[in-house]
């Protein structure tokens, strides 16, 4: 439900918008309002082959490969943020086009709301701007916006005193992922749905690489973190998980059930992990402990990055040949931090973007064969036998 404070805010733009136009868009700031500039990141690339999934279909499978731009992160002085994705202006109004990167092409198509600068929240020091598009999104937050935070960290750590503008309403479970790669949880300052004018804003933007996907060392750094939390919780089963999509919004597999009895049959004692009500620790442990993950494509398997020496099968709609989804971060993940990965079709090549179903036999024949493979040696000698 918008807020008070949005619905101002729209009708203030529409009025204005109405006489004045959409804002000036700049790629900079102005003189009065520019301080100092760092590069954060350097143009490079990654390549990493799916051995697995080339041996389980017999031909080469395309290996995960991917490139990433320059980042600059810019100080930015007596700006207004507005909204929850953090949109920046400069007191001449005109509209920072970084705060949106890498969808300035989109400008004309996206909402743009304006200041109001009379109904501004002030905020002094020095503030890190971590919102943006797709903010609420869990999984974009970890794979993208976290990422902004860790190429920028060597520059935040000269000012001492930063804080952390985050979306308002989301620092409760946004911190937990703060403090997984070492932040502490004060530094965090939510945004407003209104105005709020920055005496000194810091911003990187979103500089993922062609594949929706940052530096393989950050996920590493994660990965590694993710580890030492698993160490400090106590002993427990080591069983394959099923990621369930029961309680989706949508792209549920309807014969889930059936699914999991035929994971039981062929992997032994299975959990099925649903995210409602598990802590971040809850998640780590079981993603770290499982020697298979399964699941339907989604969000929740990208908790691979969590995961080291584990298996991820993921279960999609569509034919190797003509997949559904052509981008899998699941399978892209478990390969970047040191696990093996395939994914399973359902055989069917129509468009289906809603609930879809896996054919039982076909699920059970694709599994047992996977299982058999001696690159699963390893694996194998995880699994209690069914």
């Amino acid at each position: 439900m918008n807020s008070p404070t949005r619905i101002v805010h729209d009708c203030y733009d529409g009025v204005v918008r109405a006489f004045a136009g959409r804002p000036r868009a700049v790629d900079r700031a102005p003189v009065a309002n520019r301080g100092a500039e760092w590069t954060v990141q350097t143009p490079g690339s990654f390549r990493l082959a799916n051995a697995l999934e080339s041996a389980f279909y017999g031909r080469e499978r395309t290996p995960l490969d991917y490139t990433w731009p320059e980042a600059r992160m810019d100080e930015l002085r007596d700006v207004l943020v507005v909204g929850d994705q953090g949109q920046v202006f400069f007191p001449d109004g005109a509209f920072y086009t970084p705060c949106i990167y890498p969808h300035q092409s989109r400008l004309e198509k996206m909402r743009i709301r304006r200041p109001v600068p009379w109904l501004a929240r002030r905020e002094g020091g020095t503030l890190f701007h971590l919102t943006g598009r797709n903010h609420e999104n869990k999984g974009h937050f970890l794979l993208q916006h976290v990422s902004r935070l860790l190429v920028a960290r060597p520059v935040l750590e000269q000012f001492g005193d930063y804080r952390i503008l985050v979306a308002p309403g989301h620092a409760r479970w946004q911190k937990n992922f703060l403090r997984l790669i070492g932040i502490d949880e004060s530094r965090v300052v939510e945004g407003t749905q209104g105005t709020l004018q920055a005496e000194r804003l810091l911003h990187a933007p979103l500089a993922y690489g062609s594949n929706a996907l940052s530096p393989p060392d950050h996920y590493l750094y994660i990965r590694d973190r993710a580890a030492e939390v698993e160490r400090q919780q106590p002993p427990g089963p080591a069983r394959p998980i099923f990621v369930t999509r029961r309680d989706a919004p949508d792209k549920r597999v309807v014969n889930e059930d059936a699914l999991i009895a035929v994971a039981r049959e062929l992997l032994g004692e299975l959990d099925v992990f649903e995210f409602k009500g598990k802590t971040l620790a809850d998640q780590i442990v079981a993603f770290r402990r499982a020697p298979v993950i399964l699941g339907p494509i989604g969000q929740g398997i990208c908790n691979v990055l969590f995961s080291e020496g584990s298996l991820l099968v993921t279960l999609a709609p569509g034919t190797p040949e003509k997949e559904v989804y052509a981008s899998s971060h699941g399978t892209q993940l478990a390969l970047i931090c040191g696990n093996q990965a395939v994914t399973l079709y359902n055989g069917e090549t129509g468009e289906s973007r809603g609930n879809w179903s896996f054919p039982v036999e076909a699920f059970r024949a694709q599994l047992t064969r996977l299982l058999t493979l001696p690159e699963l040696a390893a694996v194998r000698q995880r699994l209690t036998p069914a």
